[in-house]
């Protein structure tokens, strides 16, 4: 959504003035910084949750989100000086009411540069992509990821990198035969390399409780491991039983989503323990489906079009995109800090590879001409827009600097 509702009782405040953060170690501006009183935010998925610091006032709180190279709406709580970063835009995300000491802070770089900044020029996201890193620019989304392409910028990757994880400080793959776990900077170098008991095909991550979740290749089961970020070590913590050798999964707050490599099964849905709790309707069956959530919804992918669910797993609506005559077979959704939608075409028909990148009404913006067959990842930062494509017989990292 691109606008948001709170109780007309909450004080609303806008400081529409220049703001230069009191931060030492970033000269960056905020063209446009809007606080919200007596709210707490929560993003649309989990994965924009970035982190929780210790903060001795309003202004450093903003001051860590702004220095974050992801962080675009912030949360900061004075009685406790508790101060919480998020990648969502503060228009994707909703605003729990809460007590008084509890603001909410959203950090807006679309201004267009003007000798004095006129603030009437502002162009607003997600039709628009804006970074701190060219201030008072803003480029369509047309324009950025055509940067992107002509750039030509290609890191090589494993052949055996099987699913991707896109996090806060870098990407994590998954390996169908070296028995791995990669952990890559956004630029494509090695970081880390987790050694695994057997091939892997997905991998998800909860960021709250530091917990991977992965698929061993072609066995009907999911295995969650505890990950120190500090130590860069995991620990295995159970075995999760499926109903059959598992696609995708999803790893919520409260609950685990599940898709199958077979049309044996629907979406399953299981407490974080593990323990099986509900089946999605059965438009949800297909094979190799892929899914995400966005809200409070399941959106799932199968054929050409996209079905949404609610988060017990019953049908609501499907939304069709129009490209049938060239998409044979959605194979990875994804959205960004926007709610820009991403999907590619899992097809062997080498002119319809590609990245379609979508508004969440549907309007379409572009496609991203680099080839995706079995998983794409897309992360836009401040600095930078990184995609890793993974497939046969190359996989491969692009990215382009702003």
């Amino acid at each position: 959504m691109n606008t948001f509702t709170i109780n007309i009782a909450l004080l609303v405040t806008i400081i529409a003035s220049l703001i230069h953060v009191a931060n030492c170690a970033s000269d960056i501006y905020v063209a446009h910084t809007q606080r919200i009183s007596s709210v707490q935010f929560q993003p649309p998925i989990i994965e924009h949750y970035l982190d929780t610091v210790n903060a001795k006032s309003i202004m450093y709180c903003v001051a860590a989100c702004n220095k974050h190279d992801l962080c675009r709406t912030c949360d900061y709580d004075s009685s406790t000086k508790q101060c919480r970063l998020f990648e969502s835009l503060g228009s994707t995300g909703t605003l729990i009411p809460s007590i008084h000491t509890s603001s909410v802070f959203i950090l807006n770089y679309c201004l267009q540069k003007t000798n004095n900044y006129d603030l009437s020029t502002i162009y607003s996201e997600p039709d628009y992509i804006c970074t701190p890193a060219l201030p008072g620019q803003s480029m369509t989304v047309y324009d950025a990821f055509q940067k992107l392409i002509l750039a030509n910028n290609n890191v090589p990757l494993p052949l055996a990198e099987r699913d991707v994880y896109m996090s806060s400080n870098g990407f994590y793959t998954s390996s169908s035969d070296s028995s791995a776990i990669r952990h890559y900077g956004y630029n494509g170098q090695l970081i880390t390399t987790y050694p695994y008991s057997s091939s892997l095909s997905c991998i998800n991550y909860n960021p709250k409780i530091n917990t991977f979740i992965v698929c061993p290749y072609s066995i009907p089961r999911l295995e969650t491991q505890l990950f120190n970020p500090n130590t860069s070590t995991t620990m295995s913590q159970q075995n999760i039983s499926t109903v059959g050798p598992p696609f995708y999964s999803y790893y919520d707050t409260n609950r685990l989503y599940i898709s199958y490599r077979s049309s044996a099964s629907p979406i399953t849905i299981h407490l974080i323990n593990g323990t099986k709790i509900l089946t999605a309707d059965s438009q949800s069956t297909g094979t190799f489906t892929p899914f995400t959530l966005w809200q409070s919804q399941l959106v799932f992918g199968t054929g050409s079009s996209i079905s949404l669910f609610n988060l017990n797993g019953t049908y609501q609506s499907s939304w069709s995109y129009n490209f049938s005559s060239v998409v044979s077979l959605i194979g990875f959704i994804q959205h960004d800090y926007a709610g820009r939608r991403y999907f590619n075409d899992y097809n062997t028909n080498p002119s319809n590879k590609g990245v379609y990148i979508y508004n969440q009404n549907s309007t379409f913006y572009t496609v991203l001409n680099r080839a995706c067959v079995w998983t794409c990842a897309i992360k836009i930062t401040k600095r930078n827009i990184t995609l890793v494509s993974l497939q046969s017989p190359t996989s491969s990292l692009y990215y382009y600097n702003f």
